[in-house]
């Protein structure tokens, strides 16, 4: 790889992080208002994707049809 492509990668990567964090925020701030119930299980697996992709170096989670209720 030529410095220039590194250099592309690393500022994807930097977007993209920026991205998870600000989704990650709005979610967070869903879940504390009182519209907040259990059928939101699709805030719930982007929490559990998050946590599993960033922290634990796993795959992310299956997102199962129940999830989709709210659509």
């Amino acid at each position: 790889m030529k410095e220039l492509d590194v250099q592309e990668v690393i500022n994807m990567n930097y977007r993209l992080s920026t991205l998870l964090g600000i989704a990650t925020s709005i979610i967070r701030d869903y879940q504390k208002l009182e519209a907040y119930h259990d059928s939101c299980n699709i805030c719930d697996w982007w929490m559990t994707a998050i946590q599993a992709v960033v922290y634990q170096n796993k795959p992310i989670p299956p997102f199962s049809d129940k999830n989709s209720k709210i659509f």
